[in-house]
């Protein structure tokens, strides 16, 4: 099982403090990270940093806006990078119209990537949880394209009121990475909090699946 970490969780330090951050990352036992951008480095500059600590890029987010405007510049930071994995992070597809709107974009990006030997994730919020024709957004998503795989977050899946444990059965053959990121409930608001000091069972999660685990919060307490 890999477990890495995504880097958008340290948002408020990392620039200031890349080095340390990722020697840090190193000692808590991490496999690797997930980027969320480059921090002011160049994608030569970033390998070197994260090679001095042995920390692999297990996967990077990257938004399709950038897939779609600069594909090349993209496949060439992430070859060089050491990842195949990269990640779709957010689209505002709420319902069929805005579905359809955005499904050739997502179409053209997955088939320009996974053409060049890159495997590329859609990560979900709430909204993909939408439903129109009896079915959830990001099921639609994917099923209407074969080569794309789901980043699961469990938190955004839970908080729309999935039962993300036989969502998980279902999809699993379609799941190659997961956001593990935990869960609380406030005054009937749910919250961010840090893995295992929330309401969510990641026991019976790694029962399910244990094939790469990316840990995040969203609004960790030095936030």
């Amino acid at each position: 099982m890999i477990v890495g970490i995504q880097l958008y969780t340290l948002r408020t330090i990392i620039n200031n403090q890349l080095e340390e951050t990722f020697r840090q990352i190193k000692s808590m036992g991490y496999d690797g990270v997930e980027l969320a951008g480059f921090y002011g480095k160049t994608a030569n500059e970033l390998k070197t940093l994260l090679n001095q600590q042995r920390l692999e890029v297990i996967s990077a987010h990257e938004s399709i806006e950038r897939i779609l405007e600069n594909p090349k510049q993209v496949m060439d930071d992430y070859l060089l990078l050491g990842t195949k994995n990269i990640v779709i992070p957010y689209t505002d597809i709420h319902d069929k119209e805005s579905y359809e709107a955005m499904l050739p974009k997502i179409k053209k990006a997955v088939t320009m990537l996974t053409d060049a030997g890159f495997t590329v994730h859609y990560h979900n919020h709430s909204n993909e949880f939408n439903q129109f024709d009896d079915k959830y957004i990001i099921e639609h998503l994917l099923n209407d394209i074969e080569d794309l795989h789901l980043e699961l977050d469990i938190y955004w899946a839970k908080a729309a009121g999935v039962d993300i444990y036989a969502f998980i059965e279902l999809y699993k053959d379609k799941i190659k990475q997961l956001h593990a990121k935990d869960m609380v409930i406030e005054e009937k608001q749910h919250r961010f909090a840090s893995v295992g000091e929330g309401t969510i069972d990641f026991t019976r999660i790694h029962s399910l699946f244990n094939d790469c685990w990316i840990v995040e919060n969203d609004k960790p307490i030095n936030n």
